[in-house]
């Protein structure tokens, strides 16, 4: 079965640095269905300012006309903090026969050690970490930022292309690059409450929502 790929955050709002990750994910790796997951309480970051309901709309509305994209909602339900591990094992459950790919940042994937039952998620996905081109693999900075065992886990998961990702069902580790735009939601917000316009950083619908719903002012 085709893999389903996986990719959280925020989104606060989201932007187009999101949607080019989304696109190059999707065509790189032949998915057939990548879910956009939204945090509902995020356990390490600060929490959104924008509701669950307010971020799912501004979700559908940027990928209207992105197919095999999927906006999940598994978390903005869920009581508690939002672990990565528990939407894991929920989609696992549901189709368990399925792998899954965990799309992470580089800022993401240094700090894995630090999540709820991180261990776990390798038992569940694989991992994508998505970086700028250019940007090396062993570089020094990688092997200072790195807890020691992920780094131990790295040398032994790391494979080098889409094929050898997918000689398991989980486990695996990827790093893939993309054309990373410099668009963050936290640039967007400031930009907004100091009333400036965000515009051609986000999509003009999600733009349009977030006047009306008068978010970030």
């Amino acid at each position: 079965m085709k893999p389903i790929g996986i990719f959280g955050g925020t989104f606060d709002p989201v932007h187009f640095g999101h949607l080019r990750v989304v696109l190059e994910v999707i065509e790189n790796f032949e998915l057939d269905e990548l879910r956009i997951i939204p945090c509902g309480t995020p356990p390490i970051k600060e929490a959104p300012i924008a509701t669950p309901n307010q971020r799912l709309d501004m979700l559908r509305l940027a990928v209207s006309n992105q197919q095999n994209v999927i906006i999940d909602d598994i978390e903005t339900h869920r009581d508690g903090p939002s672990y990565t591990v528990d939407t894991l094992t929920a989609i696992k459950e549901k189709s368990p026969q399925t792998p899954l790919y965990l799309i992470l940042g580089t800022d993401a994937f240094l700090g894995l050690n630090r999540w709820h039952r991180w261990r776990d998620i390798l038992t569940l996905a694989h991992i994508i970490v998505i970086h700028r081109p250019g940007w090396k693999i062993n570089s020094p900075d990688l092997d200072r930022n790195l807890n020691k065992e992920l780094k131990l886990i790295l040398d032994a998961t790391l494979v080098s292309d889409k094929f050898a990702l997918n000689q398991a069902q989980a486990g695996n580790i990827m790093f893939f690059p993309i054309r990373k735009l410099d668009i963050s939601s936290s640039a967007i917000r400031n930009l907004i409450k100091n009333g400036k316009s965000p515009r051609y950083l986000l999509p003009q619908d999600v733009l349009n929502f977030i006047s009306s719903e008068k978010l970030y002012i």
